[in-house]
């Protein structure tokens, strides 16, 4: 009767001892599987990035191929239309290249534009700085002609107050200084070269160009400066359409004028 109360026991014992080794292998084996499964979707993340990353370097250089075909297409297409018009031309007449004419012109709503041409310099140096200056006192003049016209639209409209309204002729310096000031400050190069004539004399061009932002800007805060009392907004809307009326003038100066 012992005997088998005993063995029923170690049977149990036995059972018991099994089941739960088992639960302990199977809690090993979801936890391997679980760190497993971890290591894949890292695995699977990095490898998406990595697409992603070479995705956007494709595009880029995609981007980059493109922008480098539609240049030489620009290229091609100029060196073409120059035989077309040297073709055209009557017979022993040149074309004469005006180089930067292009950087000059005005970018209605972001630039305005100088031209500079020089002849008959002793030297590379000397043509380039002499270009440079020509360049400045174009851009100037005509930055100072916009001012002037602009304060007279101004202060001509019946709908500015007599207290905001104000002359040119009532600034210290007039606009002739606040322009200058302006140009020399904020115009940069945009196009510098440079040729040699038949004799071997150096033929400078350079043209300049200003952010229409920075002139704004420039001119605001000289007139802050000299403390005038104006409408701002009513102000910069007469510049601006002044500004883009020279803009179309511009061009059709220099066409005609054969740069």
């Amino acid at each position: 009767m012992y005997k088998k109360f005993y063995l029923l026991i170690a049977v149990v014992a036995i059972i018991m001892s099994a089941t739960f080794v088992g639960c302990k292998s199977s809690k090993s084996v979801i936890s391997s599987t679980s760190s497993q499964s971890t290591n894949q979707i890292d695995q699977e993340i990095a490898l998406k990035k990595k697409q992603m990353e070479l995705e956007q370097l494709n595009a880029e250089i995609d981007m980059q191929r493109k922008k480098q075909q539609k240049d030489l297409e620009d290229y091609e297409h100029q060196l073409q239309q120059q035989r077309q018009d040297k073709a055209q031309l009557p017979k022993n007449e040149q074309r004469v290249i005006i180089y930067c004419m292009k950087e000059a012109f005005d970018k209605p709503g972001e630039t305005m534009g100088g031209l500079g041409v020089v002849e008959d310099r002793p030297d590379r140096s000397r043509a380039i700085i002499d270009a440079n200056r020509v360049a400045i006192a174009d851009i100037a003049s005509r930055y100072i002609g916009m001012i002037k016209n602009g304060i007279e639209d101004y202060s001509k409209d019946v709908n500015v107050p007599s207290g905001k309204k104000f002359y040119e002729s009532e600034l210290e310096g007039g606009a002739a200084a606040i322009g200058t000031k302006v140009i020399e400050k904020y115009a940069n190069v945009v196009c510098r070269e440079v040729s040699q004539n038949s004799v071997g004399a150096w033929i400078g061009y350079v043209a300049v160009e200003v952010l229409l932002q920075d002139a704004r800007k420039g001119l605001a805060d000289e007139l802050e400066v000299r403390k005038v009392d104006y409408d701002k907004k009513k102000f910069f809307e007469k510049l601006d359409a002044e500004i883009e009326a020279q803009a179309a003038k511009r061009k059709a100066e220099l066409e005609s004028d054969g740069y």
